[in-house]
């Protein structure tokens, strides 16, 4: 698949565990995930992230560079969130375009601010 730019990817959704909260509760115990979500793109393991829009279950996604199972589960127990078990996470191969590798270089040039 490489021949046609298609490179694996791991996909990891992370889900709630049945704790309904908010992001006051969040921060009352202290779950920051930015700096480590920074830190994982930074080290070009994490290519996207970010939460579902709608309202259920299903709360957020990660894509991580990353070919195995294994290797996803070691970044995904260092999300505070994740740590904390509000959320855990699903794993899924994701096939799809080489030319996600180049989104945190595109969002650099265009955000205008970090968070």
């Amino acid at each position: 698949m490489a021949a046609f730019g298609i490179e694996p990817r791991m996909e990891i959704i992370g889900h709630q565990h049945g704790i309904e909260h908010d992001d006051g509760v969040r921060q009352q115990i202290g779950i920051h995930p930015f700096a480590n979500i920074h830190r994982l793109a930074d080290e070009g393991k994490l290519v996207v992230a970010g939460p579902f829009g709608d309202k259920n279950d299903w709360r957020g996604m990660f894509i991580f560079n990353v070919e195995t199972v294994e290797d996803a589960q070691k970044l995904t127990a260092t999300d505070p969130v994740i740590k904390s078990g509000l959320m855990v996470a699903d794993y899924h191969k994701l096939y799809c375009s080489a030319a996600l590798m180049e989104i945190g270089n595109i969002h650099k040039k265009i955000a205008k601010e970090n968070f």
